[in-house]
């Protein structure tokens, strides 16, 4: 069922086609994929499924081998089809996977179908607008096409990338550091709009071990946006603190005294290609917050008028070494 397949039956003239997953052991394993020449062929699409359910469970059968290392997904939610409750799979993880799924198979479509052209378009207007024989009026037309090309093609990469597996570097850094990287990102647009920065910062605090470079992408998505809702003259503050135990945590709170977001956006601010804005993907924060899930923590948003809003990130913490207390004292050397 990949985007590539579609192509071939849309090519073949087919008109409708029906895609239908099976699981092994709480994953989506493969779908099985129908396609007719008549439009209506799949209009009942559960009476459909349904007919290929003793396909489906074979398939699963055979997938199910232990040469395939398939792992099953923990959770507790009820299943919701038939062969989801076969195979014990909760709905949640059904979900994100189709999801997942999806996003794998539009990014490869935009990856092969619509980024490589656009590369090779953008390729012949920079060959012929160098040559330097094209009157005054359309050499700036065909560089006005050229700056809205790669306006687009940067909005495509931010879709690819966000449809793409994390892969973190987890290194030991201090939190610190990565709040102060951030801001001097934003510094110009700091002192130009006179935006006070308050840091409360503890005198000691543990190391963590973060994928440095993605953490840092966090904290400048929340500086920008921060400031895109600030007046000239806002305050910006940052306060760090360490929660301490068995699984130690790392809090940072960042408010800005700026515009509130309305309270019927907050439960939408994070889901992907949701904005408000005239320009971008909606991406942002949803990259945020993928990045915050991926290294185990947690992050919530609280607006209100005439308060601002707060954003609270919370990470995990490395526990700090313990001293050496060996019995007796340690051997001289010779």
């Amino acid at each position: 069922g990949r985007f590539q397949d579609y192509k071939q039956l849309y090519r073949d003239r087919f008109r409708g086609t029906l895609v239908v997953p099976f699981f092994v052991r709480g994953r989506v394993a493969g779908t099985v994929t129908l396609a007719s020449k008549t439009a209506a062929q799949y209009e009942h699409t559960e009476a459909e499924s349904g007919k290929l359910a003793p396909v489906t469970t074979q398939l699963a059968q055979l997938f199910d081998e232990p040469s395939l290392n398939v792992q099953a997904s923990p959770g507790a939610a009820a299943p919701s089809t038939p062969e989801a409750a076969a195979a014990g799979v909760p709905e949640p993880v059904i979900r994100r996977q189709e999801r997942q799924a999806a996003l794998n198979e539009v990014s490869s479509f935009l990856a092969t179908e619509i980024r490589e052209p656009m590369g090779y378009i953008r390729a012949q207007l920079e060959e012929v607008t160098g040559d330097g024989t094209l009157d005054f009026e359309t050499q700036t037309s065909i560089e006005a096409a050229m700056r809205d090309l790669m306006r687009m093609e940067s909005m495509l990469n931010d879709i690819l990338d966000f449809a793409k597996p994390l892969q973190l570097d987890r290194r030991p850094c201090r939190v610190t550091a990565l709040i102060e990287d951030g801001l001097a990102l934003v510094a110009t647009d700091l002192r130009v709009n006179r935006i006070e920065v308050t840091k409360e910062f503890p005198s000691r605090l543990g190391q963590v071990r973060w994928d440095r470079e993605k953490i840092q992408h966090v904290f400048l998505s929340i500086f920008t946006n921060a400031l895109e809702a600030m007046s000239p003259g806002g305050n910006l503050r940052i306060s760090v603190s360490q929660k301490r135990g068995r699984q130690p945590e790392m809090v940072i709170r960042i408010h800005n005294d700026g515009a509130p977001i309305p309270e019927e956006l907050i439960e939408k601010i994070f889901e992907p290609y949701f904005t408000t804005k005239r320009s971008g993907t909606g991406l942002g924060l949803a990259m945020v917050k993928k990045i915050v899930d991926e290294h185990e923590g947690h992050i919530a948003i609280d607006s209100r008028p005439q308060e601002g809003t707060l954003v609270t990130i919370t990470l995990p913490a490395m526990r700090p070494r313990r001293p050496y207390r060996g019995k007796g004292r340690p051997p001289r050397r010779r």
